[in-house]
């Protein structure tokens, strides 16, 4: 619900992630990145729960996007808040800008084009149509989204009164209140902007912004006023009272944030603060001083103020000097590759092997996610056998796993994009080109097209120019409701067909525009075993396929596909010393990549080092399997059978100055016991204190 810059002012909120179907429910207040990460049909809420009680805080947040990738077909893309939930009217939910990261904007603005983008190629940001002074710029650097086409404006709050959409970048300007009633109907912030150095006496454009209070009367303290504002030194800003009064001594001004600079290049804008003098003639920085807002766990805290009440921290400061702004800081250094477990490696007694970690909390040595069990050795994703284009589910759950149960399911891999199947060893997509015009899509082992708009065939290779008259859209239509498919002719006809009809002739017709799912089917299959291919010709979805006997699955641990179904590896550890596995791929100069296989007697021989670092690969290429699947009993990875000596179990429970704790046991322990106490223990199923029974874990003994 609120959020601020992570702590090393550097990293983003969400890194190398990938979310399918759902609503991406924001927080406010932070300068919220997300950064290389893919979105397929979702949509983004900007301000989830602000002003919902005491919650949120003036409902102005930046979302900045690096290098996403979103995809979704037709809907709704994005949307801001429209209600009132409080007990007065005095809130502004409306807010929040999205915009591009300053070099993906950058692009942008220099006439490039981002591939699947959130935004329409030639625009960076966007708000909510609150904001209605943007459309008053000179160079009609903002539009209503709606008035670039109806599809256009369906994507961006199309329900909830519509959107601005720029062709700049957008920041925010909020002021900082205090003491002030919604009761007692406090009066309205005006804005007046002059754009691109203007020197006329009247501001280009002018907007009132109503008072907003995140909470009811004498209760809550977040509260004042904010603005989406256009960045640039050659951007004026002009705040006063609606009666052109003064701005208020003890209101704390803030603009932009600080980790724009650190990340990426210091922005400016020119600030006229009726009632004080601004420093430096107006020119204040992303960077400039906000020290005591937002401090620790306080919204503001008392050293913001002087003791007659003044502010004197902020942008634009009512009495004293302007603070220095805030200390430098480069994120040149800075490796945005996701979050790793903060490590104090000096802080534990004895030193973590390479499966664990020292917490800096409590000064011990936790399993790394992926790994559990007393030393750590449990390799929880070794059932599921990912490929070097996935990640074992587990990878992204934490660490110090409790449970020991290996990873399985329909989900254990999560593929890179592209990729599909158990292990994500499949990439139907990796050599179609859709004829450089269209975007592949796999279907099972098939691929489809969809192509750009002005082309069509099934591999996007049929262009309508010279077919029909003039260019795209040639004279016709493009954004009609519910039409799949736009045909147009020489004779500089068009013909517009809903889904599930066709062209009369259809040699009398290019297809310059398809839409929704006029070529593809929407269908599932929770069978491991099985993949489905393209639609039928009628749009219904096919018949499904068996996989070849002996492909992985992970619906049991270690499965394997037999006549379409999984089912559990055979319980043997036997190899054949003649049966190669993949030991590396070989990439040549002009790129070709080859297999390079060793059989398991090779792999016998080596040092046990040398073996173990085979043994941990999981990479498959052209068929070939790793180490750890042909040669298990080189790699001591019997298939099902693998068990950690020193990993516990739950024994019993005894007393111990009258309290009840748990009786542990190594399996090396059980290794050492007469077969009828072996029994008498794996005959046990429950477990007890966070531990499983000898059977889970001893799976060799038992």
């Amino acid at each position: 619900k609120e959020s601020k810059a992570m702590e090393d002012v550097c990293s983003a909120h969400l890194s190398g992630g990938h979310y399918e179907y759902g609503n991406m429910a924001l927080p406010d207040q932070a300068t919220f990145i997300i950064e290389d990460t893919s979105f397929l049909n979702a949509e983004f809420e900007a301000n989830h729960h602000c002003a919902v009680g005491i919650t949120g805080v003036l409902c102005m947040p930046q979302y900045l996007m690096h290098n996403v990738k979103f995809k979704k077909n037709g809907g709704n893309w994005l949307w801001f808040q429209n209600w009132v939930r409080e007990d007065h009217s005095y809130t502004q939910v409306s807010g929040g800008i999205f915009s591009l990261s300053p070099p993906n904007a950058a692009v942008v603005m220099a006439q490039g084009r981002l591939e699947d983008s959130l935004f329409p190629d030639g625009y960076v940001s966007v708000v909510s149509s609150t904001f209605l002074y943007l459309l008053d710029h000179p160079d009609d650097a903002c539009i209503r989204a709606s008035d670039i086409s109806d599809e256009i404006g369906s994507r961006y709050n199309g329900s909830k009164g519509g959107a601005i959409l720029c062709k700049v970048p957008l920041r925010s300007l909020k002021i900082y209140t205090r003491n002030l009633l919604a009761g007692n109907s406090p009066s309205d912030l005006k804005v007046d902007a002059w754009f691109n150095s203007s020197t006329n006496s009247n501001p280009d454009a002018t907007q009132n912004i109503r008072y907003h209070q995140s909470g009811p009367d004498n209760i809550s303290f977040k509260q004042g006023y904010s603005i989406p504002v256009i960045p640039g030194a050659e951007n004026k800003y002009r705040l006063s009272l609606v009666n052109d009064g003064d701005i208020l001594k003890d209101w704390v001004i803030e603009f932009n944030d600080p980790v724009i600079g650190y990340r990426w290049d210091e922005e400016w804008i020119t600030l006229e603060v009726k009632g004080r003098n601004c420093a430096g003639n107006g020119l204040v920085s992303s960077q400039h001083d906000r020290r005591f807002i937002w401090s620790g766990d306080e919204f503001l805290n008392d050293s913001v103020w002087d003791s007659d009440g003044n502010a004197i921290h902020g942008a634009c400061v009512a009495s004293g000097n302007q603070p220095d702004d805030m200390p430098s800081k480069s994120c040149t250094t800075v490796q945005f590759d996701g979050v790793e477990p903060l490590q104090c490696p000096e802080l534990c007694v004895s030193k973590c092997n390479d499966n664990s970690f020292c917490d800096c909390g409590t000064a011990q040595c936790f399993c790394k996610p992926g790994f559990g069990g007393d030393d750590c050795a449990v390799d929880l994703c070794a059932a599921a056998r990912c490929s070097s284009n996935g990640t074992c589910a587990a990878k992204y759950l934490g660490p110090g796993a409790s449970s020991l149960l290996p990873v399985t399911s329909q989900n254990a891999c999560v593929c890179e994009d592209g990729f599909s199947g158990t292990l994500c060893d499949r990439n139907p997509c990796k050599d179609v080109t859709c004829d450089g015009s269209g975007v592949c899509f796999a279907q099972g082992l098939d691929t489809v097209c969809r192509c750009d708009d002005g082309y069509s065939g099934s591999n996007c290779e049929i262009s309508c120019d010279g077919l029909c008259t003039g260019s795209y859209p040639y004279n016709c239509n493009p954004n009609i409701p519910d039409i799949v498919k736009y045909g147009c002719n020489s004779g500089g006809g068009c013909n517009y067909l809903k889904d599930g009809e066709e062209f009369g002739n259809p040699n009398d017709w290019c297809v310059f525009k398809q839409t929704g799912n006029a070529d593809t089917c929407s269908c599932s299959n929770s069978n491991q075993c099985q993949v489905l291919g393209s639609c039928n010709d009628d749009g219904t979805c096919p018949e499904p396929t068996d996989l070849e006997d002996g492909y992985p699955c992970n619906s049991v641990p270690w499965g394997i596909c037999k006549s379409g179904k999984c089912v559990a590896a055979p319980r043997t550890c036997n190899e054949d010393g003649t049966a190669s596995f993949l030991k590396k791929v070989k990439t040549s100069s002009t790129g070709d990549q080859t297999a390079k296989l060793k059989t398991c007697t090779w792999l016998s021989k080596r040092k046990p080092a040398a073996r173990r670092r085979f043994c941990r690969s999981a990479t498959i290429f052209e068929g070939h399997l790793p180490a750890k699947d042909i040669c298990p009993v080189s790699c001591k990875a019997c298939v099902p059978c693998v068990e950690n000596g020193s990993s516990r179990f739950f024994l019993k429970t005894k007393k111990k100055n009258g309290v009840q704790i748990a009786v542990q046991k190594s399996c090396d322990w059980l290794s050492t016991r007469k077969e009828s106490k072996q029994d008498k223990v794996c005959a046990k199923t429950a477990g007890g204190f966070g531990f499983s029974p000898a059977r889970e874990v001893c799976v060799v003994q038992c």
